[in-house]
């Protein structure tokens, strides 16, 4: 075989090798499991719903679920009523809470989107900025979520229920004038959706 014949080969499966890895990282961006709060769940109350609560509440369909981290980023508590989590590419702190759960992290780990960090009947999950002097702005959660292409329930919804929530309404979200005076937010677009994303208050 000639040198140059040899050479085409080492080519050849370079560029195989290559496209493969091109390949997985395309998969991996389209389909991810768990790229949801709750293995499967339904909303029973918006933030901003009552007494200006900042939290997203969701309880399991039926016993007790999966919850996951929608982020990669580091545990900095986790107890039996709390779970905090920074992630690692955003100026944010996410936090789960709940009574009579089962806890899966502890603080100092590390965590990947998509792991489960506990199993509960109910979550409380809130979303907030993490500002410049230290200061934390609460997100609107169900709107922070939609912009980072994420769901609520990890278990898709054919038919909507006759008392689903405007905060499950996946990509396209109106978001009540109400959260803006309690004091949230809604998120900047952001290039982490697959699908495009309609948010706006109003």
């Amino acid at each position: 075989m000639s040198d140059e014949t040899k050479k085409k080969k080492k080519v050849a499966w370079g560029a195989v090798g290559w496209g493969a890895v091109g390949l997985l990282a395309l998969t991996r961006a389209f389909w991810k499991s768990n790229r949801a709060l709750i293995r499967d769940g339904y909303v029973v109350t918006c933030a901003g719903s009552k007494d200006c609560a900042t939290a997203m509440v969701v309880d399991a369909t039926e016993d007790a679920q999966a919850i996951y981290s929608p982020v990669s980023g580091s545990v900095v508590a986790a107890d039996d009523k709390q779970i905090t989590i920074v992630p690692n590419n955003e100026a944010a702190v996410l936090q789960f809470a709940a009574v009579d759960w089962h806890v899966q992290v502890t603080a100092g780990q590390r965590v990947t989107s998509g792991q489960q960090i506990a199993l509960s009947r109910r979550v409380a999950f809130s979303v907030s900025r993490l500002n410049q002097d230290g200061s934390l702005t609460p997100y609107e959660p169900a709107s922070w979520l939609a912009v980072h292409g994420l769901r609520v329930s990890a278990k898709f919804k054919f038919s909507s229920r006759p008392d689903e929530q405007w905060c499950e309404k996946g990509r396209k979200l109106i978001v009540p004038v109400r959260v803006a005076e309690c004091g949230m937010t809604i998120p900047s677009p952001s290039g982490y959706a697959l699908l495009p994303v309609n948010v706006e208050m109003r």
